[in-house]
């Protein structure tokens, strides 16, 4: 934990810059992201029952 905090603060205190205020909406990503990542769960849930009966 000790060496993720650490971490955590170095990176926010070299890129952090003040003067720069994103706003970030959900809008902003792109349609076939969200399609892609609905429909990854379809393959995915036949992966994983594939395994668990190989592992059986």
């Amino acid at each position: 934990p000790v060496l993720n905090a650490s971490l955590a603060m170095a990176s926010r205190f070299l890129w952090h810059d003040p003067d720069l205020h994103h706003t970030f909406y959900i809008s902003d990503i792109p349609m076939a992201s969200w399609v892609l990542g609905i429909l990854w769960l379809i393959p995915l849930v036949f992966i994983n029952e594939g395994i668990k009966l190989h592992e059986i």
